[in-house]
Parts: C-alpha cells; structure tokens; sequence
C-alpha cells in the first residue's frame, strides 16, 4: 500500500508539469534519456537504433531501474517519458496503470517518434495506446533478457 502510494503520488506530481525537462539527476543516462526529443525502438533507417533506446538498454541494466525510470518520467521531454511508460507498462504494470489513469484526457503534448524511415508527430495518449497494447513489450523485454549494450551505432536525437 505504502508503495502504492508513493507512485500515485510522483505521478501526480509529475502531470501538469512544462515538457521541457528540468534535469537535476547525477545519473548521465537519466539526464541524457530525460532530454531526448525523439522516441524510436527498433532500427532508424539504415543508422541504427535511437539514442533514446541506447540509453533504455544502459538504464535496464542498473539495479535499481524502476527508481531511474521514475526520475526520467518525471522529469522528462514527452519523448522521454513514453520511454519510461514503456518501461513501466512492462516492468511495473500498477505504476502503468497509475500513470495512464492520471495522464488521460490532462496532459497530452506532442511526441516526436520514427518508424524505420518514417518521421512522425502524434500525442502522448497515442502512445499511451500503443503502449497499453503491449507493442513495445518486445523491446523491453529483449533488453531486460540481454541486460547488454545494444549495437554500438546509436543515432543521434537531433534528427
């Protein structure tokens, strides 16, 4: 109950806030996923894969991961926070939950995403769904079983 509440709580926190981060953390990887301005998974043209999933695959490996997806969701560009959504949808589907219930039909800012060689722009609740669906589980659950660096070409999230 007690941990219940203490997720309930930096969600709400977190809802209403600018999406432009306000990075504070020691963790480079936190800082460096919570800046990110574009959500990909999977191959990004013929470049590689997503600076944003390079530092998903870093963050997997830390013991306490939930903590540093906490600090990202909070914190964090849209881009960033579908990352840790993802995460959460995975590893702690109550926090999931918790954060759907309070991200819906509040807070829906544009997220910058690609697919393959596809840019796009759609909304947080878009991803929300995708999300909710279990389209992302793969990759999650790929880096939690290889809990290793993913291919050394990571694109660059300036495009």
């Amino acid at each position: 109950y007690r941990l219940t509440s203490l997720l309930l709580f930096l969600c709400v926190v977190s809802a209403g806030f600018s999406t432009e981060p306000t990075i504070y953390s020691v963790d480079k990887d936190v800082r460096a996923l919570s800046e990110v301005k574009l959500f990909a998974f999977d191959m990004i043209g013929m470049l590689g894969i997503s600076r944003g999933e390079g530092l998903l695959w870093r963050l997997v490996k830390k013991e306490d991961a939930l903590k540093y997806f906490m600090e990202v969701y909070n914190t964090g560009t849209p881009e960033a926070k579908v990352y840790a959504l993802a995460y959460f949808h995975h590893s702690a589907p109550e926090l999931f939950e918790i954060c759907w219930k309070d991200n819906v039909g509040k807070y829906n800012p544009v997220v910058r995403s690609m697919s393959g060689c596809l840019s796009m722009e759609g909304s947080l609740f878009e991803q929300l769904i995708r999300i909710q669906k279990g389209e992302y589980d793969r990759y999650i659950e790929y880096a939690l079983k290889r809990r290793g660096r993913p291919s050394e070409a990571i694109v660059s999230n300036s495009r």
